[in-house]
């Protein structure tokens, strides 16, 4: 592998957020693994070993990702199948005692996804008294601006593919709009996260169902959806609430001291008893001039 240079582009991308975290590190491991010119062999396994030897993940659905998104080139040569990193040398500045690629470029063969590649078509005219004459006609898909990719060292901010709108399934919409509102964040992340995960719609129902009656989302304890898919939490079985949502002293939904001690402690009986109780305990450590054991006599509030 070989060391290459990773811009702020990277982290980004709009467009790249949209693919799973697997296809993101694999992507800029490509970068390391192609030779000056972005080339590689198209060998999944070997590049699993390279870049992701840790993760159990399909490095050849990964690669289809990329290659859907315009990050990479999938093609075939001779038999051999290869990658080209799109714009790789806009990407990269490789050192200059590098050795040339000999890989063949993906504009040489008409196997590149991208583009088809003009084939030329031979066509035999017989002329009257006259010897044949051979006419080469460019097939009627070539087009005036078919050029090989650059090839210049410059290093530049990687280009992206054209932005698209994500699309996002009638299901995922439904449990977006249906999740606590303060836990919809990263929209495209929590998708991707629905994609992997791919719940069943009855479960993921029952779930969202329990949660909403919980006391921690009762007591406004909402993680966001992508963490809550990624955890499969939906297969949880929480606290239920034991009555209505009470509201915090503290004026900001979140539960206050009192209830934190109390819900540490495991307290369920009557509020008030429990809460002055805690209260007396408060007010005499606070009292000015008396600490627990100094021999004064007890702090008032303390039996």
């Amino acid at each position: 592998m070989r060391a290459r240079l990773i811009k702020p582009g990277f982290y980004k991308s709009d467009t790249l957020a949209e693919l799973p975290m697997a296809a993101r590190i694999l992507f800029s491991g490509l970068w390391c693994l192609a030779d000056r010119d972005g080339r590689l062999k198209d060998r999944p396994r070997v590049i699993k070993i390279e870049v992701l030897p840790y993760d159990d993940c399909d490095v050849d659905a990964l690669l289809s990702d990329l290659a859907a998104a315009g990050f990479i080139i999938r093609y075939q040569a001779a038999g051999e199948r290869y990658i080209q990193v799109v714009s790789f040398a806009k990407h990269q500045s490789p050192n200059v005692r590098e050795p040339a690629s000999t890989i063949p470029a993906p504009c040489e063969h008409s196997a590149s996804p991208i583009q088809d590649t003009p084939v030329p078509v031979t066509v035999t005219v017989t002329v009257p008294e006259a010897v044949a004459v051979a006419v080469t006609v460019p097939d009627a898909r070539a087009r005036e601006d078919d050029t090989p990719p650059a090839t210049s060292d410059e290093a530049a901010v990687p280009d992206e593919p054209p932005r698209k709108p994500p699309r996002y399934s009638q299901d995922f919409d439904r449990l977006w709009r249906r999740y606590p509102a303060a836990g919809r964040e990263d929209k495209p992340g929590a998708f991707a996260e629905y994609r992997r995960q791919q719940p069943n719609g009855d479960d993921l129902d029952a779930g969202l169902t329990r949660w909403e009656a919980s006391r921690r989302w009762r007591d406004g304890y909402v993680v966001p959806l992508k963490r809550w898919l990624k955890e499969r939490r939906w297969e949880d079985e929480p606290e239920p609430a034991t009555g209505s949502a009470r509201a915090s002293p503290n004026g900001h939904g979140k539960p206050s001291k009192l209830d934190i001690i109390r819900t540490g402690l495991g307290v369920t009986d009557d509020r008030g008893s429990v809460d002055a109780g805690l209260g007396a305990v408060a007010g005499a450590l606070a009292a000015p001039g008396r600490q627990p054991g100094d021999g004064r006599g007890p702090a008032p509030g303390l039996p």
